[in-house]
């Protein structure tokens, strides 16, 4: 049977055009929202905009897949013979021929809004939930996520705010059948992505706004994460999804649906991990709870304020969840002033987590292989016709340390660029920060290098080396974000946050010591002229000794640390099987003459 554009004509509605879409007299039916929410009307930098909007696509295959990949095998071994459903395809549209020019009147439409309207409607309501409900369905779901995700952001980047609309609802009417029908839980979860992240209004960069979620699937989405029944992965892509309109749009929320949300998400953040469920994935899923209730509270809740410091400060809350808890208060000094009754005690229980994920990095190295020592190229001939004070080594200058107001969050930082999530800033860094780490806790650890050091020539430093750092800097991070409010290290520019804006002055002169203690840590550990690991290890293990004494500093607590022996020679020993007894002499030596360098 031969195929022709005009099969698209008469077998779909006659324009898509014409309706541009039910989303769009919906949208025109319902009074405006008075304001943007309060963190929308902030500037979003374009140029990180752009960096989000081209890796959007990826960031969604990426998080479809990595879930679906895992919950369709536990599907399918736990609920053997059971039977999903497939949506049929009109065997006209699917040969070679008709898809090719059903994806390029798509992509016309999408990019200029020209395109046969038969053809797009075909694309996005039967050839797209077809073969993604498909007994091989999983074979084209790479495809398709990746081909459905490309025409929405060409549609957002149109400048047509219609057409992007127009998309999104078809997107949704398309997909919202297959996330909540009876089909493969790895089809639904895609499903579930995409929708998750469509848009009424897309972001508009000239004027610096936010996009504005479709406000039709959130219901959809709730009724999603509410149901039991349905698979976590599932369940846990839906809870993402409620996460970005919560971000988006909490001031335009319909109340009944913010206090249902609120309901649920307490519930999340009280309950235990089910039997069926790691409680590392249950304190993921407990993070988005968090975000939640903060934006749909406006961060002017002072009970979930001091749910998050008891959280954070409960031993038995596992690092995911009380970082993260401690990082949310950043924006709550307001509501919580006076109100954290031993404010000396979450400091203390915050620094111990900091001391305790040092002492970690340190038994994971030691942990680890011995890496053979790369062969080194020989020293350039001309240096030794150089007068010997020229050759005698300084201490050595750029520790990576934010002097100056640098960013905590450096060249490094991955999760940052890859979501959309994070374009909004309150002004401290924080919601923008803070809003984006809810895909991967290590993809999102950054360095924290200040502007100095990028002047200093790079060097290739031991892959443990980098991943020590970002794990470290996040910590330091997110505990920095609770103590202070800001995200660069030492005290706040502006108007204090987190603890130091709750607290009365005698506190905050402690707190003061603690950030400036703190600094120096983060200088050490950032140092972008460590080459090998062992190195590196011996800079961590130095670091040990003050942060002990910080811990004892802030109160009587006593804390029983085993820390690495300090014994007066666990230094000297590591040092001298880096470079050899007669060498570190030589190098002490020298390093009593030389004059110390220029602290920035």
């Amino acid at each position: 049977m031969t195929f022709s554009r005009e099969f698209f004509r008469t077998n779909g509605s006659a324009a898509i055009a014409s309706e541009r879409f039910d989303a769009e007299k919906t949208a025109a039916a319902k009074p405006s929202a008075s304001k943007l929410p309060s963190e929308a009307a902030k500037v979003i930098d374009e140029k990180e905009v752009n960096a989000k909007k081209r890796k959007i696509a990826v960031v969604f295959a990426v998080a479809c897949f990595a879930v679906a990949a895992f919950i369709a095998s536990t599907a399918m071994g736990q609920e053997r013979g059971q039977k999903y459903d497939s949506i049929e395809i009109n065997p006209r549209i699917d040969t070679a021929g008709a898809v090719r020019t059903m994806k390029a009147e798509t992509r016309s439409f999408a990019s200029i809004g020209k395109g046969n309207g038969g053809a797009v409607k075909a694309y996005f309501e039967q050839y797209v939930p077809g073969k993604m409900t498909a007994p091989d369905g999983v074979e084209h779901l790479s495809e398709i996520v990746d081909d459905v995700t490309g025409y929405l952001e060409r549609a957002n980047k149109g400048g047509r705010p219609e057409i992007a609309r127009g998309l999104s609802g078809l997107t949704f009417r398309s997909l919202g059948r297959v996330a909540t029908g009876n089909y493969h839980p790895t089809a639904r979860i895609a499903a579930t992505v995409i929708i998750g992240g469509l848009d009424s209004k897309p972001v508009d960069i000239g004027n610096k706004k936010p996009p504005v979620p479709l406000d039709t699937v959130l219901p959809v989405l709730i009724s999603l994460y509410e149901n039991e029944k349905n698979v976590d992965g599932l369940r846990a892509a839906a809870l993402q999804g409620i996460h970005r309109h919560a971000m988006y749009s909490f001031n335009t929320m319909p109340a009944d649906l913010k206090t249902k949300l609120t309901g649920l998400m307490n519930d999340l953040l009280d309950a235990d991990a089910p039997a069926d469920r790691d409680i590392e994935a249950h304190a993921f899923l407990q993070r988005y709870a968090v975000d939640i209730l903060d934006y749909t509270s406006d961060g002017q809740d002072p009970a979930l304020g001091l749910k998050l410091v008891s959280i954070s400060t409960e031993p038995k809350s596992l690092e995911m969840i009380a970082l993260h808890s401690a990082s949310r208060l950043a924006s709550m000094s307001g509501v919580l002033e006076n109100k954290i009754e031993k404010p000396k005690d979450v400091l203390w229980s915050w620094t111990v987590r900091t001391l305790t994920a040092f002492e970690n990095e340190i038994e994971r190295i030691e942990g680890m292989k011995r890496r053979q020592t790369n062969v080194r190229q020989p020293q350039d001939p001309s240096t030794h016709l150089r007068k010997p004070e020229e050759n005698k080594p300084g201490r050595r200058a750029g520790a990576g340390g934010m002097r100056g107001g640098g960013s905590m969050m450096g060249d490094d930082m991955m999760m940052d660029d890859m979501m959309m999530d994070d374009m909004m800033d309150d002004g401290g860094g924080y919601r923008g920060m803070m809003g984006s780490d809810m895909m991967d806790d290590d993809m999102m650890m950054g360095e924290m290098g200040g502007n100095f050091s990028r002047d200093l020539p790079k060097v290739i430093q031991d892959p443990e080396i980098v991943a020590t750092r970002r794990k470290l800097n996040h910590v330091l991070q997110q505990v920095h974000l609770g103590v202070t409010g800001s995200p660069t290290a030492g005290m706040p520019e502006g108007k204090p946050g987190g603890l130091l804006g709750s607290v009365d002055d005698a506190t905050k002169k402690e707190i003061e010591t603690w950030a400036e203690a703190m600094e120096d840590i983060i200088d050490e550990i950032n140092d972008s002229q460590i080459e090998l690991t062992q190195e590196f290890l011996l800079v961590l293990k130095e670091q040990i000794e003050p942060l002990e004494e910080l811990v004892d500093s802030i109160d009587d607590h006593l804390v029983e640390v085993d820390a690495p022996k300090r014994d007066g020679g666990v230094a000297d020993e590591l040092q001298s099987e880096l470079m050899g007894d007669d060498a570190l002499e030589e190098a002490l030596e020298e390093d009593l003459m030389a004059e110390p360098a220029m602290l920035p």
